[in-house]
Order: structure tokens, then C-alpha cells, then sequence
């Protein structure tokens, strides 16, 4: 019988849903995190330390696979299926074409909330006159725009996931 398999999350380092394994190309994985074994000052800690390699599990199965982070790549959403795991498998009833555009719409939305945060810092930067005027502008369009986004994004892409 084979031990546990401890790991510990990490959001920041694994972001994505999916990733590929070099391994298996085919199929896709769900990254559970770094990971870990016992030192020997466990037993009285409690802490263990980060082997330097990953915990994976491939979808739609529950085997925990130990994996060097180097051959783990992220997936797009779209590019495989969330019921069986299969690269290019298109059963899972997300609708692709929708997921993209609303995929698209959120790009747009990060575009111009990173262009309003720079219209304020220009526009604080600046002394009062026509610049300064243009940046607050430019700004006000930012907002209305992202507001604009945001309203189609609640409305039209409520039932798509991600």
C-alpha cells in the first residue's frame, strides 16, 4: 500500500485550471501543489519540507502523480475537456466560441483598467492646465468604458464558466 502523498497549494506558482504533462500530452492535469515529505524533525514539528517537484492529478482520475515542475505547462480552458481530461475533446458542453469571446472581453477590461490607473497617475503628476484636463478625460472614458465591459460581461456571459 502506497503512503499519502502530502503537498502543499500554491496559487501563485500554479494559476492556471489545467496544465499539460510532457508525459502525457494527451491529457490534462490539475496541479495540487509543491510537493512535500517529512524531515526529521517532523515528528515534533509537524512541518515538512518541498521535495522541489509537483503534485498532479490527471482529470477525471484521483491517482496523485509526482512530476518535475520543468514538464508542467498550462492549459487554456478551452483546449481540453473538463469531464474526461482529453486534450482537444470538446464533450464537456462548454461552449468554446463563447468562452473566448468572454476570455477576450476580460483582457479588454484589464487593458483599460491598467490604462485609467495610468490617466490618474498622469493626471495627478501633471499641473493644472490642458494636459492635466486631457488625463481626467481620458480617464472619465476609461471608467465608462470598463463600466460598459464589465455590464456585458454580467449579462451576456452570466452562464459561462471561468
Amino acid at each position: 500500500m502506497r503512503a499519502r502523498q502530502h503537498y502543499e497549494t500554491d496559487d501563485q506558482a500554479f494559476p492556471a485550471e489545467a496544465y499539460s504533462v510532457r508525459q502525457c500530452p494527451g491529457v490534462a492535469f490539475y496541479v495540487l501543489g509543491w510537493e512535500t515529505a517529512p524531515d526529521e524533525d517532523t515528528e515534533w514539528s509537524g512541518m515538512e519540507e518541498r521535495t522541489g517537484r509537483v503534485v498532479a492529478v490527471m482529470i477525471g482520475d484521483d491517482f496523485k502523480h509526482s512530476l518535475d515542475p520543468a514538464d508542467v505547462t498550462p492549459l487554456a480552458r478551452e483546449a481540453y475537456c473538463g469531464v474526461c481530461g482529453q486534450v482537444g475533446c470538446a464533450h464537456d458542453g462548454l461552449d468554446r466560441e463563447r468562452y473566448r469571446e468572454a476570455q477576450e472581453l476580460k483582457e479588454e477590461i484589464a487593458v483599460q483598467e491598467r490604462r485609467l490607473k495610468e490617466c490618474l497617475v498622469l493626471a495627478h503628476g501633471c499641473r493644472r492646465g490642458y494636459v492635466s484636463a486631457n488625463y481626467r478625460a481620458e480617464a472619465r472614458q476609461c471608467v465608462v468604458r470598463i463600466r460598459t465591459m464589465r455590464e456585458k460581461l454580467k449579462n451576456e456571459f452570466a452562464d459561462v464558466e471561468g
